[in-house]
């Protein structure tokens, strides 16, 4: 009995800590339901003014002139001899380019970005570019289907001639970027070290392919009584050996040439074609300033009051 009676306070205590617990969180339920509704209750009753807000900005989004609203788009697809594409992809995203041109010729600029390409059948041959929304992608399926190296640049513009500016500018960003230009400066170096090397070993293998084939291969000769026999080796053949090498050093020696820069342009910006309409995404602009501004003048005038009130409070607390 003493025991029980020890431990009763204990379940009293006990009982009346989850009974506040739960006093608080129905409280708290309840004033975010209120809230809840409240919200709620603001934009069906004010409903009428937000369509009002969405009508105008719509048909402000029409009225704007064609001039504005337009834009050429176009591309550039390059690929790299030094760095990979997620590196160039982040060198272009980073580029401040507004250090790079006048203002007047920034206003004509709509957006400069990089993103990668895709090979479908995987032959080395860029199929599609790859939506630059889709670009920070993590997903295996997608990042299998980018080309090693290449990237590409899409360019929107409001008038056509900053084009050779822009793609001159960019070249140049990306190529004397100080990490790009060690590598490239180091790769070019490397090739010119085993053009010798691939020249020495085409050179031995043609040394031994006349060994193989006048020397060593002669036929060995021996007498059994009257009958001559003639023993032959079986030669092997170097010429396949040969000209894989001598390819591989052809490629070094393209490379230097050609492959010189550490970029090179596989799809040159030109002057587009066609020219998209920029319409929609200024009618959503205009809705969304639309709807922030009716929103902010219908909140001020359904709460006048306590605006008012706490006016004046502010007022007599300052005067006394």
């Amino acid at each position: 009995m003493s025991e029980t009676s020890q431990n009763n306070p204990q379940e009293i205590d006990l009982i009346q800590v989850f009974s506040n617990i739960g006093k608080w969180i129905g409280e708290k339920l309840q004033w975010l339901v209120g809230i809840g509704l409240a919200i709620i209750y603001f934009f069906i009753r004010n409903v009428l003014w937000f369509i009002i807000a969405i009508a105008i900005g719509v048909i402000s989004g029409l009225l704007t002139p064609k001039t504005a609203s337009t834009f050429y788009h176009c591309e550039l697809i390059g690929v790299s001899n030094t760095i990979n594409s997620k590196e160039v992809i982040k060198l272009i995203d980073n580029w401040n380019y507004s250090k790079e041109f006048t203002p007047d010729e920034l206003k004509l600029i709509k957006k400069i970005e990089a993103t990668y390409i895709l090979d479908y059948n995987k032959d080395r041959v860029w199929d599609k570019v790859e939506e630059a929304a889709d670009k920070q992608t993590i997903d295996t399926a997608i990042m299998n289907k980018r080309l090693p190296g290449f990237f590409c640049v899409s360019i929107d513009i409001k008038d056509t001639t900053v084009l050779s500016d822009i793609r001159e500018k960019l070249m140049n960003f990306i190529s004397n970027n100080k990490r790009v230009a060690l590598l490239n400066e180091t790769r070019l170096e490397q090739v010119k070290e085993l053009i010798p090397l691939y020249e020495k070993e085409i050179k031995d293998l043609d040394s031994l392919k006349y060994y193989q084939y006048f020397e060593r291969n002669k036929p060995l000769e021996a007498k059994m009584g009257d009958a001559l026999i003639l023993e032959t080796k079986e030669s092997r053949l170097f010429h396949g050996d040969i000209i894989n090498l001598t390819r591989q050093k052809m490629d070094l020696e393209r490379s230097l040439i050609i492959n010189s820069a550490p970029f090179e342009i596989v799809y040159d910006l030109s002057v587009p074609n066609s020219v998209q309409s920029d319409t929609r995404s200024i009618i959503i602009s205009r809705v969304k300033k639309a709807l922030v501004i009716c929103f902010l003048l219908v909140l001020v005038y359904d709460k006048r009051r306590f605006f008012i009130q706490v006016y004046r409070d502010a007022r007599e607390a300052a005067n006394s």
